[in-house]
């Protein structure tokens, strides 16, 4: 998704209040029936900060894609959950951690990325896609280039020793993450992959998990 539903809904605050913005896209592949909310929880935060204004819900078509969208009040977001933030000189790093439980099953995940937002460009997006099944977490990044072309970078990662490592064809960067290191106190996969998020206008973000 991207032009229209994205400037409507971040232009207030990236182009009236100068503020940059990153749009997480936070999905969940589970192919299950009767799952009971009670049992299930999908979230993420950053810097050890979970965040509390989410709403789970089906943003696509495919009901087995469980989204994160931001709640405004009794609004919800229609892109996923913007993440608003000063501008400041230089690059940023921030570190994501995504929570996941299902039953018996609990699983944090971590990961840092690297963000250099300007008024010219003041925003980026980062589709993240969490298949609990394989033990597979993708990254995905797009870019508007200069002759109006789009570039696409995506970022795998295993948390399964038996997994498949082989990269989808058909993109344009694609890098498979080192094994993550596995705390089994706290059951927390942690990625050391920098994932660079590509600034971008705020007409030109596009967003696809």
């Amino acid at each position: 998704m991207h032009d229209e539903l994205i400037v409507k809904e971040l232009g207030d605050e990236v182009t009236y209040n100068h503020k940059g913005c990153i749009v997480f896209d936070s999905i969940v592949y589970l192919p299950f029936e009767n799952i009971c909310d009670s049992n299930f929880q999908f979230s993420f935060g950053i810097d050890g900060y979970p965040f509390m204004d989410c709403k789970l819900n089906h943003r696509y078509p495919n009901k087995e894609y469980y989204t994160i969208s931001r709640k405004y009040g009794r609004r919800l977001s229609k892109i996923g959950y913007p993440y608003f933030l000063d501008l400041q000189d230089g690059k940023q790093k921030l570190l994501i951690s995504i929570h996941y439980s299902l039953l018996d099953t609990l699983i944090n995940i971590k990961f840092p990325i690297e963000i250099n937002l300007t008024e010219m460009n003041p925003v980026c997006g980062l589709g993240i896609r969490y298949i609990p099944e394989n033990g597979e977490l993708i990254l995905t990044s797009n870019e508007r280039t200069d002759d109006g072309s789009w570039m696409t970078y995506r970022w795998r990662g295993i948390m399964n020793e038996n997994g498949d490592k082989r990269m989808e064809t058909g993109i344009n960067y694609a890098k498979m993450m080192k094994n993550p290191t596995f705390n089994k106190d706290t059951k927390t996969w942690s990625f050391e992959e920098i994932i660079k998020l590509a600034p971008q206008k705020l007409e030109d973000l596009f967003l696809l998990a």
